[in-house]
């Protein structure tokens, strides 16, 4: 070892020293301030102990709590098969509309009446007993709701109606096509419209040959008065000359 470590070992040994004779003294001035009789480590008893006494009263709280809810979940476990049977046969108002007598349900579809447990019956509490069929029915828009059974059967026949309804509008459209080639025709059909036309146009020459005439029937009308007139002319003329015959003593 060389005179240098030498002399670190000699200061590292005179430092240790220091320092213990400083904590002695510390400990000794630390001492010196405190009660004779009092303990060094009676403050953080002292701590301690409010501590245990806190940790023991929750302790006490969760242990009351721990015993109720052992008996909610007890009084529950025991209730439970009653609930299960009172909701199956809920279900099974709601999807056929019978109770479990297997009569029907006017108005099957009702709303959750739950009775309120006595305050101050432990074993009351958190138990739900309701009626099978209540007094309050569920509506929508006014209307009470019926058994899913009964849905499904409403659906059913809402949808034959369609199904039929369809079949009528194909059958409207085939007709309505048949028609439609009624009116304008196909090959080998003249059609409605093409007829009509051809009655228009029939029509309007007759139209025009009847205006055409009406100076001929003007005519022969004029003419016809004419020889009304002559022919009256000549009856009168044959009446006279037989009168003159028959006084001349001429057989007429």
């Amino acid at each position: 070892m060389t005179k240098v470590g030498k002399l670190f070992v000699f200061v590292q040994f005179v430092l240790s020293i220091g320092a213990l004779v400083a904590a002695t003294v510390s400990f000794s001035f630390h001492m010196r301030g405190r009660a004779p009789k009092e303990n060094y480590f009676q403050p953080e008893i002292k701590k301690q102990t409010e501590i245990i006494a806190r940790l023991a009263e929750a302790r006490d709280r969760a242990e009351a709590r721990w015993m109720d809810s052992n008996t909610q979940v007890r009084m529950a476990e025991s209730f439970r098969p009653q609930a299960q049977a009172w909701y199956d046969a809920k279900l099974k108002l709601i999807k056929d509309g019978t109770d479990n007598t297997g009569q029907p349900v006017a108005n099957p579809v009702q709303a959750l009446e739950y009775s309120q447990p006595e305050a101050n019956n432990l074993e009351s509490r958190g138990l739900a007993f309701t009626n099978l069929v209540g007094p309050t029915a569920i509506e929508h828009r006014g209307v009470k709701l019926t058994s899913y059974v009964a849905v499904q059967n409403s659906i059913r026949a809402r949808g034959k109606l369609i199904e039929q309804q369809q079949e009528a509008i194909k059958q409207a459209l085939i007709k309505y096509d048949e028609l439609g080639t009624q009116l304008r025709g196909a090959q080998g059909v003249k059609g409605l419209y093409l007829e009509r036309e051809l009655m228009e146009a029939s029509r309007k020459r007759a139209v025009e040959e009847r205006e055409s005439l009406k100076p001929a029937l003007a005519n022969r009308y004029s003419e016809a008065v004419l020889v009304l007139k002559r022919q009256g002319a000549l009856l009168t003329r044959k009446q006279e000359l037989e009168k003159v015959g028959v006084a001349a003593g001429n057989r007429p």
